[in-house]
Parts: structure tokens; sequence; C-alpha cells
């Protein structure tokens, strides 16, 4: 049987979702976090988590998460697909097919455009494609080193971010996607609560650990870096960086690198920034794929993703 979840469901959804990823498994997914997701996202709905049962028990499962996504000068209801899982006991059955089936039927009577994310040349990347997804963007990100950041003057005007400056970080990211695509529409209440109160690096993992947005403020606030600290010892990751130039793009990262004490900062940006910045580029083989037609100039800013 498929179905969509309700709230009782949420207990076995988390344990489900824990058993089948390890990601899941090591960030310590449980139902706090989970209602987490649902308050913090007005995206995340536990309505629009499709479930195939079968005596009882959740056999596989399917997320959509609702997004409006920039195609040309217009943004699309989009249904973002994820989570997408089968329990290994019920793999190999068609299962998972059959409930792709019904979800993509879902998204072609309720949504303009579909997207999901999956791993170039993985399994999952293969299937999606015979679904007829396109690959539209590689993950890029660059690496600025110590002895770029130690040429940097630092700003007096660089602080934390705060509740009430969520406005003007959202003016700041419209004015810069006016050139891109595949990025999403967002709101002052989406950036406050994912950004500013706790620190989301992706749809469905954050902390609860604030400070982590910067503003530079000279009596108007021209840009704001999102941060975190890096896996690696000496890192810091900045996950999105916007200025209203280059100097003050380089303000905010000279200040990432000195509040994270990092010697190193991964850099995740478009590609022509990241070329103005002239730091080292690297590209994942993570792919941005779009159902039935490929993005140009696609991107999706790092926190953004599901």
């Amino acid at each position: 049987m498929i179905r969509r979840a309700e709230t009782e469901d949420i207990g076995a959804i988390v344990d489900f979702m824990v058993k089948c990823f390890r990601t899941y498994r090591e960030w310590g997914l449980d139902r706090e976090k989970f209602l987490a997701w649902l308050k913090c996202d007005n995206g995340v709905k536990l309505e629009n988590i499709f479930l195939y049962e079968e005596n009882g028990k959740i056999a596989s499962m399917i997320q959509i998460v609702e997004r409006e996504v920039k195609i040309g000068e217009d943004f699309l209801t989009c249904a973002g697909i994820a989570n997408v899982c089968t329990a290994p006991e019920f793999r190999g059955r068609g299962i998972a097919k059959k409930l792709m089936s019904a979800v993509l039927q879902e998204i072609e009577e309720n949504y303009e455009i579909s997207a999901l994310f999956a791993g170039y040349g993985e399994i999952a990347h293969s299937i999606y494609r015979r679904y007829g997804f396109k690959d539209s963007y590689f993950t890029e990100y660059g690496i600025a080193i110590e002895q770029q950041l130690k040429k940097i003057e630092k700003s007096p005007h660089v602080r934390e971010a705060a509740i009430e400056d969520a406005k003007d970080i959202l003016r700041l990211y419209e004015s810069r996607i006016s050139n891109l695509n595949g990025v999403i529409k967002r709101n002052a209440e989406y950036i406050a609560e994912k950004f500013i109160k706790r620190t989301f690096w992706h749809t469905f993992f954050y902390s609860e650990e604030k400070g982590n947005v910067l503003v530079l403020d000279d009596g108007k606030i021209r840009g704001y870096a999102f941060i975190m600290k890096g896996t690696l010892p000496g890192f810091c990751i900045v996950r999105e960086v916007v200025g209203e130039d280059l100097g003050i793009t380089w303000a905010l990262l000279k200040a990432a690198a000195e509040k994270m004490k990092a010697r190193s900062l991964v850099i995740y940006a478009p590609r022509e920034e990241l070329e103005f910045l002239n730091v080292e580029i690297f590209r994942r083989p993570e792919s941005y794929m779009f159902m039935g037609f490929e993005v140009q100039n696609a991107y999706i800013f790092y926190s953004d993703r599901w």
C-alpha cells in the first residue's frame, strides 16, 4: 500500500531513515530533530513523505521537499525529491520503482518541475537518468589558503548577524541570484530560522550553534557569509558569501578565517565568483538534476540542498 505519512508515523519514519542512511545514523537523527525540520522549513512537510507499506511495515519511502526554483526570470514550483530509500529486506522486488512511479505522477499533477541530487556514476544516478532526469550542475568549490588570507586587511565593519538582519541578507541574496538558474526563492523567515537562529548546512542537517552568519555593516549591510567549522583541522567552510564588491567579499572571508581560527577556507560559490577570487577550484561528482531538461547556468547554494 502506498500512502502519505501521518503524525503517528514519525517514530517509525525516524527509525526507518536511521536504518537506511549512514549519514542519519552518524548525525543522530531522532524525533526531536525530525520535528525541527518541520518547524524550521515550510517546504518540509510530513504529508509529503510517501510510504510503501507491506504487512504494516515501512518497506520504502520517498520525500518531496517543496521549493520555488528560479528558471529564467520566473520561479517555478518544484518538487525536490529526497530521502529515497528501501529497507534491505524489501530490495530487489520492484517496490521502489512502484513508489517512484506513484510519486512522479503526484509531481506531474501538482508541480511545474522536479529536481534532485545524486552522486554521478552511482547506481541511483543511473536510475534517475532512466526516469528522465538530466545533469545540470556539479558541485564546485574553491580553497583560499593562508598566504592569500594574510594579504587581506581586517575590516572593522564585520560582525555577527542578528535576527533583524535577515531582511538585508535577503535583499543581497535576491540581487546576487539575478543571473543564476536553479536557485531557490527565500524569505526573511527562512534565513532567520535556518541560518541565524541555528546552523543548517543542508536541508536536513543542522546544529544549534549560533553566530555562524557574518555581515559587513558600515551603516548599511553590504555583504554576508554563512560559515561553519571545517571537518579537517585548520579549515573553515564558507557555505555562502555575497558582497557588493570583491573587497567586501574578501573582508568577510578574512573575518570567517579569524572567527574559526582557520588557515584555509573551503568556499562554495558559483564558478564565476570563485574565478574572481582567484582561488583554486575543485569539483565533486555531485549532480543537481532536473526532470526532462538540462538547466543552463544552474547553481544551488550549499545550504539549500535537499
